[in-house]
């Protein structure tokens, strides 16, 4: 969980997620050379109009926080806590308000939080 990556059922939801939300793309759970796939249109579709509006990031935090709850910035939710075990945890996160959040903001909520992108995630150039 530290390293941001996702467990199967607990963050990645089926019917819910893409795959590529879920950073499958950097852990090389995607190909998008390989032939045929299960939901290959739809993901190669997803990657080249860059339509990726959330990711999966990671955060610690001392508290207690429970999967579904909200991480917000100045009262506006910015990620939904995926899993949780203390002290770290999964977020599925909103690319824009990722932005404009920076890395050094100390205005999330709950307070001590600190969400963080994992280091082998890459963001789409332009976000929506």
């Amino acid at each position: 969980m530290a390293l941001g990556v996702p467990e199967g059922g607990i963050d990645i939801l089926p019917e819910k997620n893409f795959l590529l939300e879920v950073n499958f793309e950097e852990l090389n759970g995607v190909s998008f050379s390989k032939g045929c796939y299960v939901g290959q249109e739809l993901t190669a579709r997803t990657k080249f109009r860059a339509k990726i509006k959330k990711k999966l990031f990671a955060f610690t935090f001392d508290g207690e926080i429970n999967p579904g709850s909200s991480i917000t910035l100045n009262g506006k939710e910015i990620a939904t806590v995926t899993s949780f075990a203390k002290p770290h945890g999964l977020a599925l996160t909103r690319l824009a308000e990722w932005k404009e959040l920076g890395i050094a903001s100390t205005d999330l909520e709950p307070s001590g939080i600190q969400l963080f992108k994992p280091e082998y995630v890459t963001l789409p150039e332009t976000v929506d």
